[in-house]
This record gives structure tokens, C-alpha cells and sequence, in this order.
């Protein structure tokens, strides 16, 4: 089954601003080249907080988080996006 990575971009934006809101995020638009890390302000707990609010929003069994973190620190590229997330988010969604 294929999922739609823009329509699950939009059912977690609101989920990303609201972690990610302490008052300087809120200017940060949200999009697959966010990172969540330098553009978002993530701290290491509120990555554990998104996953555990992700898996709410969408209906998830357990979010992979050691598994996506352990990904985006092999990449030689720009880890941590929004993109990384939704992908992950649509592959859990297409195997549940």
C-alpha cells in the first residue's frame, strides 16, 4: 500500500509545532527539510515526547525511535528532517 507522504506531512505538522513550541518555533515553517534538531529546537526528550505524540496522531504501535535515531546518525547527508519522520511514520502506517 502506498501512503501519501504530503498528506501524512499534514496530519503531523500540528503535532511537530506543538513539541517544537516554546515561542521561537512557531515562526519556523514546517516542511520535509525541516530539521527537527537545529530548525525545530528538538531536545533529546522532546523527540521522545514527538514519538510518543506521533504514535497517538496516527494510531501507531510503538515508534522505532532508537532505530530512526541510529538511521539519521548513519546518513552522510542532513539527518534528522521532517522528511526522515513522515517516511517513517508512512512505512509504520503501510505495515500496521
Amino acid at each position: 500500500m502506498s501512503i501519501d507522504l504530503q498528506n501524512v506531512l499534514e496530519r503531523i505538522r500540528p503535532v511537530l509545532a506543538q513539541i517544537a513550541d516554546d515561542g521561537s518555533a512557531s515562526a519556523i515553517p514546517i516542511d520535509f527539510d525541516t530539521n527537527v534538531v537545529t530548525d525545530l529546537g528538538l531536545t533529546s526528550l522532546k523527540v521522545v515526547d514527538l514519538t510518543l505524540s506521533l504514535e497517538d496522531a496516527l494510531g501507531l504501535g510503538e515508534y522505532p525511535i532508537q532505530e530512526w535515531i541510529d538511521e539519521e546518525r548513519a546518513k552522510e547527508e542532513r539527518g534528522f528532517t521532517v522528511r526522515s519522520i513522515v517516511e517513517k511514520c508512512a512505512n509504520l502506517i503501510a505495515h500496521s
